[in-house]
């Protein structure tokens, strides 16, 4: 009884496709004589190889679809920020028109240089005038 036990408890031992028994297997079905033959083994290896390529293609396809989805991303990041560099630029456009408009002595400079004058002509009008 106990050679009987010990034959039941030895646990198959697996080739690297986790399906196809070792030719070194000692399992009871093995050792009965009913253990994978060559064509069955060959037939194992031909679609764990398939099923790994298949799982690397997947793999692959998601590793690209991930960098797209980065690149994706970081190009609109890139715009958001030369958008909010570019509305900043604008504000201190509008503020320095604004204070442009407000100061009379710039106000006549530039209505002096319109009019044809020199810059250093219209400098010294606007400093006699203001002075």
């Amino acid at each position: 009884m106990a050679g009987v036990l010990s034959r039941l408890n030895r646990s198959p031992r697996f080739e690297p496709d986790g399906q196809t028994h070792r030719r070194d297997c000692e399992c009871v079905r093995c050792d009965v004589g009913f253990g994978p033959t060559e064509r069955q083994r060959a037939s194992a290896r031909r679609r764990d190889v398939e099923r790994r390529g298949v799982d690397r293609a997947a793999y692959e396809w998601a590793r690209r679809k991930e960098r797209e989805r980065l690149a994706r991303g970081a190009a609109h990041a890139y715009v958001e920020r030369q958008l909010a560099m570019a509305e900043q630029q604008v504000r201190v456009l509008h503020e320095a028109r604004e204070h442009s408009e407000s100061d009379l002595r710039l106000a006549r400079l530039l209505q002096l240089r319109r009019a044809g004058r020199s810059l250093h002509d219209a400098f010294d009008e606007v400093e006699r005038r203001s002075g």
